[in-house]
């Protein structure tokens, strides 16, 4: 329990605050309302306020990051917490103001039956808008996770295919490509591009087993490409080869793209 304490920001203040409104709570009726006057239920309001009180300074002491598991939840669903804040202090002002105003009518049989259902309206409301929140963070963070480290995003295998497309452009070329250097800087562009413009550089394509060995075949093909030379004997079989294979980790994109539609 001490290493709970030591990282709740605050809530030392926020133990000090609850006392001080507790003692408010409990003190400040008694001051008003006459033993005479008093009704049945008089210290169950009393006990709903405090419960209020409890709940506010809860949230105001970060109490609430108890409710995740693990250190890795509640950074993510941090982002919901002012939020989540809004609604615990709007639910709590509008449920002490329904008990306040309850108080103070007459005590009519009417509206002890509408004061109860209208706290479980109140509370099932702030409850649902809690849940629902809840789902915010997890969906809008999920396509922007970072891809693991020792898997190639996207962008880094651009980077490679851009470097080995450079080397049969035909500025490096000076004019002296042959027919197969032309298509295979061509091919190697198409690819380059179908890779950054289709995939996504983040989420949950780094965990995606056909994109992993994809990523991993495309580094073994700049590989191959980058010890082609022209001016070997079976270059232009080679070439071939490696335009055959851009085209076909091509259609592999399309393949990924639709995997990750379909999860």
């Amino acid at each position: 329990m001490g290493k709970i304490q030591k990282s709740r920001i605050g809530y030392k203040p926020s133990i000090a605050g609850f006392i001080i409104i507790a003692i408010v709570i409990a003190v400040l009726p008694l001051l008003i309302v006459q033993p005479e006057n008093r009704s049945g239920y008089f210290w169950h309001r009393i006990l709903w306020a405090e419960f209020l009180n409890i709940i506010v300074w809860a949230f105001q002491g970060n109490w609430v990051a108890i409710l995740f598991p693990t250190r890795k939840d509640s950074k993510r669903l941090a982002g919901m917490f002012p939020a989540l804040g809004i609604v615990i202090i709007l639910y709590a002002c509008a449920s002490l103001a329904l008990l306040v105003a309850h108080s103070w009518y007459p005590n009519y049989d009417i509206l002890n039956r509408f004061h109860l259902p209208a706290q479980v309206i109140v509370a099932a409301l702030a409850l649902l808008t809690s849940i629902f929140m809840s789902y915010s963070p997890p969906a809008h963070s999920h396509d922007a996770e970072p891809i693991p480290q020792g898997v190639q995003s996207p962008s880094d295998l651009g980077a490679l295919l851009r470097a080995e497309e450079e080397r049969f452009s035909p500025t490096s070329l000076k004019g002296n490509a042959q027919d197969e250097e032309k298509r295979l800087h061509d091919a190697l562009k198409s690819l380059r591009e179908k890779i950054i413009y289709s995939l996504p550089g983040a989420g949950a394509i780094g965990k995606n087993e056909s994109y992993i060995s994809f990523a991993k075949a495309v580094q073994i093909f700049c590989q191959d490409v980058s010890a082609l030379n022209s001016s070997n004997e079976q270059s232009k079989t080679l070439f071939l080869q490696a335009i055959n294979q851009a085209d076909q980790l091509k259609r592999k994109v399309d393949l990924i793209i639709d995997n990750l539609k379909r999860r």
